[in-house]
């Protein structure tokens, strides 16, 4: 009869190749060398299912022509998403935790990356707020033996304004980034019309440069201070996508602290005590600074453009004297900024 004594040791809950003394009674001592079947224990391991969120970003984000956003503006929020289940997984010694999103470029706005139309950057998040995804991956370390879980399982895209916006299409990856803990993924977010369309509202100026051609005026035009003479049309031609408001600041080039209703002569003219004066619909108009900030000094209203069409804003220009009118060279310029509102 035989007895045997295995002299074995287990590591973590895992057995490994051990050597073992076998003993046999009135017999020789014999080293043998033992297999058994073992496996790697995880770091970490998900205790359910990895909860998997698809957003659906919008068919088309209009963005207005009069819109006054500023660079970090929220254009549009899926709110949290519930995902397919609330992760929960456990480490069993310290590990990375990372937030990890696709390789998009970076913006200049905290967490905020590039899309494929310019101005609008995205945003994303897993489960909380706190957990950003970001590119490379933001990462923490776990405490080792600790469960984490049941968490929200939920996710929430943004796309935010960075800058002047032209029409396009995001063209952003199907998936979007994931929340590991050690390898196991507990949470991957989606994209569903992931190359939504963006249209911008514009308004195309078609007439940026205008040249009015005065007619030849005498001195006897202008028998007193205030005279007027040569009132000669012209007009400002705007192009919109969209309806919005049209609005107009007119600045003289010479002096641009001119707040006064005439234009004053450039330099280089030679003739004296003569200005213009520009009309809107008969309305006298007054010169403001260059801004197209919504009620800029001497801003004008000169109406509507409709959702889609050309719009022909009327002015018209004429002399005016100033002081005693001495013939020569009357040459003047001036800016006009649109306003959109």
């Amino acid at each position: 009869m035989q007895f045997s004594y295995l002299a074995c040791q287990r590591f973590f809950g895992v057995f490994k190749a051990r050597r073992c003394l076998e003993v046999l009674l009135g017999g020789s001592v014999i080293f043998s060398m033992m297999f058994f079947s073992q496996s790697v224990l995880a770091r970490c391991i998900l205790q359910s299912e990895t909860s998997y969120i698809n957003v659906t970003l919008p068919d088309n984000l209009s963005i207005p022509v009069n819109a006054r956003y500023s660079p970090g503006d929220v254009l549009w929020d899926s709110q949290w998403v519930p995902g397919t289940s609330r992760p929960r997984s456990h480490c069993y010694t310290v590990s990375e935790v990372r937030w990890s999103l696709a390789p998009l470029l970076a913006t200049n706005l905290p967490d905020v990356y590039q899309t494929a139309v310019p101005g609008i950057g995205i945003r994303a998040y897993v489960n909380e707020l706190a957990r950003v995804l970001t590119h490379p991956a933001r990462t923490v370390r776990s405490t080792a033996s600790t469960a984490y879980g049941p968490q929200s399982g939920a996710g929430r895209v943004q796309l935010i304004y960075t800058g002047p916006v032209r029409s396009g299409q995001l063209q952003l990856p199907v998936i979007l980034g994931a929340e590991y803990y050690g390898d196991a993924m507990t949470a991957q977010l989606s994209l569903n019309n992931n190359n939504a369309s963006v249209t911008a509202g514009t308004c195309e100026v078609t007439t940026p440069n205008i040249n009015v051609s005065m007619p030849a005026a005498s001195t006897e035009r202008f028998p007193a201070v205030g005279s007027s003479y040569g009132r000669t049309p012209f007009v400002i031609g705007i192009n919109c996508n969209s309806a919005v408001g049209l609005n107009v600041t007119l600045t003289d080039s010479s002096n641009p602290g001119n707040d006064s209703d005439i234009l004053s002569l450039t330099p280089g003219s030679s003739a004296r005590g003569i200005g213009y004066r520009v009309r809107h619909n008969a309305s006298v108009v007054r010169y403001g600074p260059d801004s197209a900030l919504a009620g800029n000094p001497n801003q004008i209203h000169v109406g509507t453009a409709s959702a889609a069409g050309y719009v022909s804003i009327p002015f018209t220009i004429e002399y005016v004297s100033t002081d005693t009118v001495r013939a020569g060279s009357a040459n003047a310029m001036a800016t006009f900024t649109m306003s959109y509102q």
